[in-house]
């Protein structure tokens, strides 16, 4: 019999969607899918449908039931009915792009006016999915660095752009910064830059990066001190080294980019948030002539960075613009007001936005740094 090349890739994403899931399948369902697969490759489609739909009963979200489903379906020329499933399997976390080109099991809903309208919106919506998430790129720093990189969409020979550098938030994961200004239809022609934190920190539920260890191991070095130590004194040591290498880490990031692209180096812009916030502060005070202008939204201006010396190098150079929300719960207000008054009375160019949103990055609060950048 023959065993069409749709047949092996089906094979292939239901292996994969077999190991995502958590949990064992109950064996009646185990069976149901090799039985189905089977008579997908003997080419009796619609039995394999009859077979597909028994076991999505028992996994009605299953993208590789689903998109077998929607197989089968556009087979044997039920084309609403297979456009149905393979919607429902994209939704579902199926996100082959290839399957969709060039499966031929689908041949039948692409060549119909309204499948292929339904392929080619699903292929859009990946690659538009894929583009904001930022492609990855690796570079050298204190510790081997990674950041997602979003360029402009049409880049012209010989021109140079500005660069945008977005820090996240604490456990945050850069791939859902990268996309912020475009996704909230902003008008920056900018390469978009988004590192990740150089510590990757786990928890239970979740995982993601922050720009410092995590807090119980400056705790662990405090208590190594000796006795006649002064564990002030010590932890003050330890935030410079932490701040330094951090601050190496996302100018690492910057000069790789600038190697790579057309960056306009008089157009450096830095944007943090919450902890990345502290790190835009810090680092737009001890580098101001690196940078056009530095957006801070939700975090504190920390101390070690606030000193006489770094506030006196900054004046007149650096531009700073405080993004806070009233709503939020993490980081008080009255930090934002404390930051803009020690700014303005060291001469450093500060502005303080007010936004709704609580601790959030928000759509009109991208549209709102978009409007502040190309003021500048």
């Amino acid at each position: 019999m023959r065993r069409t090349r749709g047949v092996t890739r089906i094979l292939a994403v239901l292996a994969s969607m077999l190991v995502l899931c958590s949990g064992a399948f109950p064996a009646d369902t185990g069976e149901l899918e090799r039985r189905a697969l089977d008579a997908m490759a003997r080419g009796h489609y619609e039995k394999a449908t009859r077979l597909l739909e028994e076991s999505l009963r028992s996994r009605p979200n299953d993208p590789g039931t689903l998109y077998n489903l929607a197989c089968c379906l556009s087979r044997t020329d039920e084309l609403e009915a297979a456009g149905k499933r393979l919607e429902a399997a994209w939704e579902a976390g199926l996100r082959d792009i290839e399957l969709l080109r060039a499966d031929p099991d689908l041949d039948n809903l692409r060549a119909s006016k309204r499948g292929g309208a339904l392929v080619e919106r699903l292929i859009v919506e990946e690659q538009r999915r894929r583009r904001l998430r930022g492609a990855p790129q690796f570079f050298e720093a204190p510790m081997l660095g990674t950041m997602r990189v979003v360029p402009p969409r049409r880049m012209e020979p010989g021109r140079s752009y500005p660069l945008i550098v977005i820090l996240h938030g604490h456990g945050a994961n850069p791939a859902n910064y990268a996309g912020f200004f475009e996704t909230a239809g902003a008008e920056l022609d900018a390469i978009i830059c988004a590192p990740y934190g150089p510590y990757h920190i786990v928890h239970q539920d979740w995982h993601g990066y922050s720009w410092y260890p995590e807090p119980w191991l400056w705790r662990e070095v405090l208590s190594s001190g000796g006795p006649s130590e002064d564990p002030a004194a010590r932890r003050a040591t330890i935030d410079g080294l932490e701040q330094r290498v951090t601050q190496r880490h996302v100018l690492a990031a910057i000069d790789s980019i600038a190697d790579t692209y057309p960056v306009d180096e008089d157009q450096v812009f830095l944007v943090g948030h919450s902890e990345g916030g502290g790190v835009a502060y810090g680092l737009g005070l001890a580098k101001p002539d690196r940078f056009k202008g530095v957006v801070v939204v939700g975090a504190r201006l920390p101390t070690a960075d606030a000193t006489p010396e770094n506030l006196a190098n900054a004046a007149g150079k650096l531009n700073v613009l405080i993004c806070h929300s009233r709503q939020d719960e993490q980081v008080s207000f009255a930090h934002a007001k404390a930051a803009h008054k020690t700014l303005r009375e060291a001469g450093i160019e500060s502005r303080l936005s007010v936004y709704t949103g609580g601790h959030g990055m928000t759509e009109p609060l991208a549209r709102a740094i978009d409007r502040w950048i190309r003021g500048l």
